[in-house]
């Protein structure tokens, strides 16, 4: 039994972030059908599953979100990830609606103030009418000094959940060394995940590593 899910509802995304691990391009076109996700997530909920996180690609420009979270209310926790470049009063608006668990901003590139700023900002709307969301803040060794100051920015807002991935060649050296670089960095670990991303070769190339 799985308790919780991952579904990309989309490979659709205007950010178009050359690390994606879907591959997502503003003109993507591979999506799900509506009736296709209910009838699954309603099996794996039958079958024990208490919770589904939707991607993507980007959440917000899967034209059926708003009508997927509403049919799955009381089914299953729904959480959704986003980049929140299309969350505005509006789309805001639809959301509370619909009434979501939680949802996830990212923040992909932690040395661009107006990204950190932008998702502050969303977050505390969001807070504001009652829905509950948090952090999801990307870290390389490249940027560690940014990814301290972006985390220290967020703790001083009040946001105290906060995610931390990479994406990195697959080798036990390079791993332990990133751990060692961000405990020096001062940005604080609770919990190190590591998720495995496969070729159809089988051939582990990366691995996401996000802390909680």
């Amino acid at each position: 039994m799985l308790d919780r899910i991952s579904i990309e509802l989309t490979n659709q995304c205007r950010k178009h972030c050359h690390f994606c691990y879907n591959h997502s391009h503003p003109t993507g076109a591979t999506q799900w059908e509506v009736d296709e996700l209910v009838d699954l997530v309603t099996d794996c909920a039958l079958a024990g599953t208490k919770a589904i996180s939707f991607g993507g690609g980007e959440p917000l420009e899967y034209p059926h979100l708003c009508e997927l979270l509403e049919r799955l209310n009381g089914v299953v926790f729904r959480s959704f990830t986003t980049n929140g470049l299309l969350l505005d009063v509006d789309w805001i608006d639809r959301l509370v609606r619909v009434a979501p668990d939680k949802i996830h901003i990212s923040i992909h590139f932690p040395e661009s103030k107006p990204e950190v700023d932008r998702v502050i900002a969303q977050v505390s709307e969001l807070a504001a009418w009652g829905i509950h969301s948090g952090v999801n803040l990307l870290v390389a060794r490249s940027n560690l000094t940014a990814t301290q100051a972006a985390a220290q920015q967020l703790h001083k807002s009040g946001i105290k959940t906060t995610l931390v991935g990479t994406r990195l060649s697959l080798l036990s050296t390079s791993l332990s060394v990133l751990v060692q670089d961000v405990s020096r960095a001062n940005v604080t670990i609770d919990r190190w995940k590591i998720e495995k991303s496969q070729h159809q070769s089988g051939r582990v190339d990366e691995i996401d590593i996000a802390c909680s």
